[in-house]
């Protein structure tokens, strides 16, 4: 059930973003899309910790916990969404969505890099997968629709945001 809502809802997200493409940039959308899911995920922390909220800033006084939010954050979800957000306006879908993958591949090398615990963790079978995807997105873009077909009809003001 939780893969299909999954499924379900990157797909959801993915034609939102391609049907908002005209009118907004991929910065645009990827603030959005977090500033939403921050309100919410911050809505539900409130209402599981109705009774004592300082349970929610109390994770901030571990300087680990700090850097694995900025970590993930960062370098994995806001730079992976923005370079999805924006290969959504030039690209066909279902190319385009091949750039989702690459949240796996930046969450796992950059935890390894950041974090040398993870090293235990990174296996052949992790190196594989990294592998796949990449040469899955590669593969998309080499052997995909020709770049006349998949371009979007985009406002001039929005080519270059």
């Amino acid at each position: 059930l939780f893969l299909l809502l999954t499924v379900a809802s990157g797909v959801g997200y993915g034609l939102i973003s391609r049907g908002s493409a005209k009118e907004f940039g991929a910065f645009e959308r990827t603030f959005g899309c977090f500033f939403s899911g921050m309100v919410l995920v911050d809505l539900l922390a409130v209402i599981e910790n109705i009774g004592d909220l300082s349970a929610l800033v109390r994770p901030l006084a571990n300087p680990r916990f700090v850097l694995c939010v900025l970590a993930l954050g960062i370098l994995s979800s806001a730079v992976e969404y923005v370079a999805y957000n924006y290969s959504m306006t030039y690209l066909p879908v279902s190319q385009a969505m091949l750039f989702s993958g690459i949240s796996t591949v930046t969450t796992a090398v950059f935890s390894v890099i950041i974090f040398p615990t993870e090293r235990a963790n990174f296996t052949w079978l992790t190196a594989l997968c990294i592998v796949l995807i990449v040469a899955g997105v590669i593969g998309a873009q080499m052997f995909g629709r020709k770049e006349e077909e998949a371009k979007p009809e985009i406002p001039p003001d929005r080519q270059n945001s």
